[in-house]
């Protein structure tokens, strides 16, 4: 876990230095604006050429702009979810907030995502650089949603 972190903030330091690298911004873009940034980021810390490099990070800002874009639209629907999750959580309605949570994951999950399909990735890598790929993309996916070992997610 601590070698993945390690990695990821190499890999922001080096994306940062080598390109004009896209930065998330959660305040105002919501809370997947960070979901190209980290696919990028991975494709940082993977030995591509430049020009491969350039091409996903193109992908991944065209990620970002479909993502702002569905926010901009649905932001009302997110903050409507939002404020009734926190509503539940401070009322102890375990069984309400359970249902509502997952109903705003469904929603959620109508969302563009480059973390959840990479296959815009796969069309700028060869085979073998898109399997090391999928492999990282699974690991930053199990830890995200596991962030601390044995925590359920939403816990």
């Amino acid at each position: 876990m601590k070698r993945l972190i390690v990695m990821l903030l190499t890999a922001v330091m080096v994306c940062c230095l080598r390109t004009g690298a896209i930065e998330e911004d959660l305040a105002h873009h919501g809370p997947l604006d960070g979901h190209a940034v980290k696919v990028f980021h991975l494709l940082a810390q993977m030995k591509l050429s430049d020009e491969t490099r350039a091409k996903g990070l193109k992908v991944a800002e065209e990620a970002q702009k479909e993502w702002r874009a569905w926010f901009a639209k649905n932001r009302g629907e997110v903050d409507r979810y939002q404020k009734k999750v926190e509503e539940l959580r401070t009322a102890a309605n375990r069984a309400e907030l359970k249902q509502v949570l997952a109903e705003k994951k469904k929603f959620m999950h109508t969302a563009p995502s480059l973390l959840r399909n990479a296959e815009p990735v796969k069309a700028v890598l060869s085979a073998e650089e898109y399997a090391a790929f999928a492999a990282k993309l699974e690991e930053l996916k199990k830890t995200l949603h596991n962030p601390k070992e044995g925590q359920k997610p939403g816990s």
